[in-house]
């Protein structure tokens, strides 16, 4: 790599931000040693210590400028929770958790365990086939008359 690399200084950059080595190293597409290799030898590591000190404390005075209100929360009705959003949420945060390779091998062994759930539950609350439809609609004890009479009155009223 030259001196005059754009990642390098990109990664400066994020490293001084306090941004992990292996976020970064996956952003850039260059391995974790790559990213160490270049804090050593550029002293990042060292000036971002010296940043993080030079930063002034809080005091325990309180300040009297004016703050900003914090958002007013928005309350939700009964029936606004999506269950699949939800679980999209979660298998995203998971996923990317899992994929940033931070934490130790029992961590994900959990989050990969916890990951597998939810897809299952996914695929439970919304079916990718007709099978599992069906599959579905045996375990709800629905007879195969009462669930085409259904099916098919919900396509009258979509027509």
């Amino acid at each position: 790599m030259s001196q005059d690399d754009p990642r390098k200084q990109v990664a400066k950059q994020a490293l001084l931000a306090g941004e992990t080595i292996a976020s970064i190293a996956q952003r850039l597409g260059v391995s974790r040693r790559t990213i160490e290799r270049w804090a050593d030898d550029g002293n990042w590591r060292e000036q971002k210590v010296i940043s993080i000190n030079a930063k002034p404390k809080q005091s325990g005075i309180l300040d009297s400028s004016p703050k900003k209100e914090p958002a007013p929360r928005r309350q939700r009705g009964g029936g606004d929770i999506d269950e699949l959003e939800i679980i999209d949420l979660a298998i995203s945060d998971l996923s990317a958790t899992l994929s940033g390779g931070e934490t130790d091998a029992r961590s994900l062994g959990s989050i990969a365990g916890a990951l597998v759930r939810l897809l299952e539950y996914r695929r439970k609350v919304m079916p990718k086939s007709a099978a599992d439809l069906a599959d579905m609609a045996i375990a709800l004890d629905i007879s195969p008359r009462e669930f085409i009479l259904t099916l098919q009155e919900k396509w009258q009223e979509r027509a």
